[in-house]
């Protein structure tokens, strides 16, 4: 991997930083000789959250002086950046296979509600919540992560005897304005998309492997022929829980309709005069592989161009394989095995849609049959 430093400081003992292509924040890691690399936040090394996941990283051995020194002067005593760090250090934070949020939130307090080194004891809870109201009034959802984050923080608070109680348990939880969440595509919806994008075309083969796996878009675009086993299973690990393992490798199978859809892609663009293969099963346009987030793009224009609204999305795609395989008579515990959801109420959640009558009708058939 590429490796730099940061401008005018030198990156911490045993850790390097890798570019982000886009020009963003780069990326930090933790190397140690004979053990794999452990990702840390992004961006400044100096950052209360990076030095507490860096302490994390190097438990066992003594700390550098350049680090308490940082830890010293970075942290407040008691105030909201002693706290996030302090959170940081948990094994509830280090067991979070998706700690985006929670960064994301951590951020927010420090540019937008100016809570970094303002002390916990004295802050005005009214303007807290406040705050939360506000962004609730557009984003429901992070408005509600937001306050889960404050009132862990505030919980570190309690432990830390700054606060006797948790003030945020007082403003009230955010309600989401759709209780269904993202849509999930209706059988009209799939039907007047497979219309618009013909069998043969790289939208079509999207929405057929959307369709038929229920892939997220983070591993939609890099599912091939490499995941598929000799039973004839796409084998893998998801990409957002892969932290956990091989307790999150999610198997599901090659049905008859991917096998066709693979069948009527018959055209390879040619690159310089050459046909490029590659076992992906999705590519872009110049033959190459697609990234998640230029996929993305792609599935939205591809829905906007079928004349379909607004609200169906490639995430949507994950809600209508659930609830078909609900309706096709699947255990909740087997969806959730090819889905690889932890939760089974969240794949309950996903099937919100699901053909009660058929499941009666099934119930029904099956005690004739017994009797």
């Amino acid at each position: 991997m590429k490796q730099r430093k940061c401008k005018g400081r030198t990156n911490l003992p045993l850790t390097y930083q890798v570019p982000d292509r886009h020009g963003g924040q780069p990326f930090n890691y933790f190397r140690r000789k004979g053990h794999k690399d452990v990702p840390l936040p992004r961006g400044n090394q100096r950052t209360p959250e990076f030095l507490a996941a860096y302490r994390v990283a190097i438990t066992g051995t003594p700390l550098p002086n350049v680090v308490r020194k940082e830890l010293d002067r970075s942290c407040r005593a008691g105030s909201w950046n002693a706290m996030i760090a302090a959170y940081m250090a948990t094994d509830e934070y280090r067991r979070l296979v998706k700690k985006d949020d929670r960064l994301r939130a951590f951020k927010v307090m420090r540019e937008d509600m100016k809570l970094g080194d303002a002390l916990v004891a004295e802050t005005d809870f009214v303007v807290v919540g406040q705050y939360i109201d506000k962004v609730k009034q557009k984003t429901p959802g992070w408005a509600r992560g937001l306050r889960t984050t404050l009132s862990l923080l505030c919980a570190q608070a309690i432990l830390h005897k700054l606060l006797t109680a948790n003030p945020i348990r007082e403003i009230p939880r955010p309600v989401l304005a759709n209780v269904d969440g993202i849509h999930d595509w209706t059988d009209d919806e799939i039907a007047k998309y497979e219309k618009h994008h013909k069998t043969g075309t790289m939208a079509r083969r999207a929405l057929d492997i959307g369709v038929e796996t229920g892939l997220r878009l983070s591993d939609l675009h890099r599912v091939g022929d490499e995941h598929v086993d000799g039973d004839g299973l796409i084998s893998l690990i998801p990409w957002k829980t892969r932290r956990l393992g091989e307790r999150a490798r999610v198997f599901i199978p090659v049905t008859d309709k991917l096998t066709a859809s693979a069948a009527a892609m018959t055209v390879v663009v040619p690159i310089n005069g050459k046909r490029q293969d590659h076992r992906r099963w999705l590519s872009t346009v110049t033959g190459k592989p697609f990234s998640a987030d230029y996929l993305g793009e792609c599935f939205a224009k591809w829905i906007d161009e079928a004349g379909l609204p607004a609200h169906c999305t490639a995430h949507g795609l994950r809600k209508s394989f659930v609830r078909r395989m609900i309706n096709a008579g699947h255990s909740v515990t087997d969806v959730a095995a090819m889905t690889g959801h932890q939760d089974l109420a969240l794949v309950m959640f996903y099937a919100r849609q699901r053909d009660q009558r058929l499941a009666g009708l099934r119930v029904k058939a099956a005690g004739k049959k017994a009797a």
